[in-house]
C-alpha cells in the first residue's frame, strides 16, 4: 500500500514538472537564440583577433571552440568542418589533435555512423600513444569499445574497455574508473552476463561522485535497477527504479525521468500490474515526445540564431564597407580641395622663387667661373714651379758636368807633363791622380746631390715609404726604391750602382717584404702610387 501511495506521489510530482517544462520552452528558446547569436558573435571576433595576430594556436583553439558550439547545437557538418580545419594550424605532437578527433568521432559515433567514428578513435589512439597522452589515450580505448559494443563485437569491445579502465587506474583518474566500469557493466549487459554486469555497476557507482557528476550518477543507478528486472528480482528494481525517478525529477533530468518510468512499466508488467504498467509507459512516451519536440526547437533556434548571426555580420560588412566607401568619397573629395590650393599656391611660389632661383644660378655661375680661374692660375703656379725644378736640376748636373770637364782637362794636362819628364816619379804622379780622379767619383757627394735633386721633385716620398715599411729600410734599398720611382729599368740601376743584373733582381725581391705589397702587384706600380 505504501509502495503505491508513493507512486501516486511521484506522478503528481512528475505532472508538474512537465508542465513547468513546457511552460518555460518558450522561455528558454528566447534565451537560447540569444544567447547563440551572442556566442557566435564573441567565437567570430576571437577567431578575427587570432588571425590579425597570425598565430596558428591562437586559430586553431578559435576554430575549436566554434566547432564546440555548433556541435552544442547540433549544426554537425559544420563542427566537423572547423574541427578538421583546426587540425590544420596545429602540430603534430599537439594533445588537441586528439581531442578533435575524440569530438569528430563522437559525433559519427551520436549519428550511428559507428565504422567512421572508429576510423577518428583509432587515428585519435595513435596520435595519443605516439606523444605518451594517457588521458587521451584512455578515453579513446573507451570510446573504441563502446563502437565495438554498438557492432555487437563483444571481444574486442572488452579489450578496449579493460585498456581503458588500466590507463584510468595507473591516472587514478575517479571519472574515468567511472566511465570505463560502466562500459563494461553494459557489454556484460548486452551478453546477458548479468552477474558481472551488476559487479561493474556498482564499481561504476562506487567511483562516481552523486553530488558533482549527477547525471551519470542517476544513469549507473538505472542500469542497476534493469539488472535487478531482468534477474528476476522485481521488487528491488521497482523500489530502485522509483529511487531513480525522484532523483531524476529533482535534478529535472528528462531523459533519466522518461527511461525510469519505462523501466517502471516493464518492472510493473512482470508483476501484471498491467494498468500502472500502461500508465508509466504513456507517461515516459509523452515525456520522450516532449524531449523530442524540445530537441527538434532547439536544434531550430540554433540554426535559427545562428543564421540571424550570419545575416547581422553580413549586414554590418556592408554597412562598414558603405562607410568605408563614404570616407573614401570624403577624402578624395577633400583632397581635390587640398590640390586646388596646393596648385594655386605653388604656382605663386613658383613665380617667386624662379626668380630667386636665377640670381642663385648667376651667383652659381660666377663662383664657378672665379673656381676655374683659380684651378687654372694652381696650374700656372705648378707648371712654374716644376719648371723651376727642372731648371734647378738642369744648372746642378750642368755645373757637375762642367765641374768633371775641368777635372778631365787637369788630369790630362798632367798625363802629357808626365809624358814629357823622364827624371819625374811617375808612380807618384800617378798616385795622386788615381786619388784625384776616385775623390771626384765618390759616390757619397754623387748621392748627396741625386738625394737633393730627388727631395726637390718628390719631398714626400721617403717619409712615406718609410712609414708603410713593415721595417727599416737600408740606405742602398732607399736608392733602389728612388731610382725604381724614375722609371728606369734594372739594368739601367745596375750600371748607376756599379753592380749586376742579378743583385739588383735579389735586393727587389728582398725590399718587397718590407713593404705591404699585395699578392701580383708589381714593386714599380706600388712605388709610382706613393707620391
Amino acid at each position: 500500500m505504501h509502495c503505491w501511495v508513493r507512486f501516486l506521489q511521484i506522478l503528481i510530482c512528475t505532472a508538474s514538472c512537465l508542465i513547468l517544462s513546457i511552460s518555460s520552452y518558450s522561455q528558454d528558446d528566447v534565451s537560447s537564440t540569444t544567447r547563440a547569436d551572442s556566442v557566435y558573435v564573441k567565437l567570430k571576433k576571437s577567431l578575427e583577433w587570432a588571425q590579425e595576430q597570425d598565430e596558428p594556436e591562437l586559430i586553431a583553439q578559435s576554430l575549436i571552440a566554434f566547432g564546440d558550439f555548433y556541435t552544442r547545437n547540433e549544426a554537425v557538418n559544420q563542427a566537423l568542418f572547423n574541427y578538421q580545419k583546426a587540425a590544420g594550424y596545429l602540430s603534430e605532437k599537439d594533445t588537441s589533435l586528439v581531442y578533435i578527433q575524440l569530438q569528430s568521432g563522437k559525433i559519427q559515433f551520436r549519428l550511428r555512423q559507428y565504422l567512421s567514428a572508429l576510423d577518428y578513435f583509432n587515428k585519435g589512439l595513435e596520435l595519443a600513444q605516439s606523444i605518451g597522452y594517457k588521458n587521451g589515450e584512455a578515453m579513446c580505448a573507451g570510446f573504441i569499445g563502446s563502437c565495438y559494443e554498438k557492432l555487437s563485437l563483444y571481444d574486442k569491445a572488452i579489450v578496449y574497455q579493460n585498456a581503458s579502465l588500466d590507463l584510468f587506474k595507473e591516472l587514478e583518474h575517479a571519472s574515468g574508473l567511472a566511465l570505463a566500469h560502466e562500459n563494461l557493466g553494459s557489454i556484460y549487459e548486452d551478453m546477458e552476463n548479468f552477474d558481472k554486469a551488476l559487479t561493474y555497476f556498482e564499481k561504476a557507482l562506487f567511483f562516481t561522485n552523486a553530488k558533482t557528476d549527477t547525471d551519470r550518477y542517476i544513469n549507473i543507478r538505472n542500469n542497476i535497477a534493469d539488472i535487478r528486472r531482468k534477474t528476476g528480482d522485481f521488487n528491488r528494481a521497482l523500489d530502485e527504479s522509483q529511487k531513480v525517478l525522484e532523483l531524476a525529477l529533482k535534478h529535472r533530468n528528462q531523459h533519466q525521468i522518461e527511461s525510469a518510468y519505462k523501466d517502471i512499466s516493464k518492472v510493473l508488467y512482470e508483476l501484471k500490474a498491467y494498468q500502472k504498467a500502461f500508465l508509466n509507459l504513456k507517461l515516459s512516451d509523452s515525456i520522450n515526445e516532449a524531449i523530442l519536440q524540445d530537441q527538434n526547437r532547439q536544434q531550430i533556434n540554433a540554426l535559427q540564431s545562428l543564421y540571424d548571426a550570419k545575416t547581422k555580420n553580413a549586414r554590418i560588412e556592408v554597412l562598414l564597407k558603405e562607410n568605408e566607401i563614404g570616407k573614401v568619397q570624403n577624402r578624395v573629395l577633400w583632397l581635390g580641395v587640398i590640390l586646388l590650393f596646393t596648385l594655386a599656391g605653388g604656382s605663386y611660389f613658383y613665380q617667386r622663387n624662379h626668380k630667386k632661383q636665377q640670381l642663385k644660378i648667376s651667383s652659381y655661375k660666377q663662383k664657378v667661373l672665379e673656381a676655374e680661374l683659380e684651378n687654372k692660375r694652381m696650374e700656372q703656379q705648378n707648371m712654374a714651379r716644376e719648371i723651376e725644378l727642372k731648371t734647378s736640376s738642369l744648372s746642378n748636373y750642368s755645373l757637375n758636368l762642367a765641374q768633371r770637364n775641368k777635372t778631365l782637362t787637369t788630369i790630362a794636362r798632367t798625363l802629357t807633363n808626365i809624358k814629357g819628364r823622364k827624371q819625374m816619379d811617375i808612380d807618384q804622379k800617378l798616385t795622386e791622380l788615381v786619388a784625384e780622379i776616385t775623390k771626384e767619383v765618390s759616390e757619397k757627394r754623387e748621392w748627396e746631390q741625386f738625394m737633393e735633386y730627388f727631395g726637390q721633385i718628390h719631398p714626400l716620398f721617403i717619409k712615406k715609404l718609410q712609414q708603410c715599411s713593415n721595417s727599416n729600410i737600408s740606405a742602398s734599398e732607399l736608392r733602389l726604391c728612388m731610382l725604381i720611382k724614375l722609371n728606369m729599368t734594372s739594368i739601367e740601376i745596375a750600371e748607376v750602382l756599379k753592380v749586376t743584373p742579378d743583385s739588383i733582381r735579389v735586393a727587389r725581391y728582398r725590399l718587397r717584404k718590407k713593404l705591404p705589397i699585395d699578392k701580383g702587384q708589381k714593386l714599380g706600380v706600388f712605388l709610382l702610387q706613393i707620391t
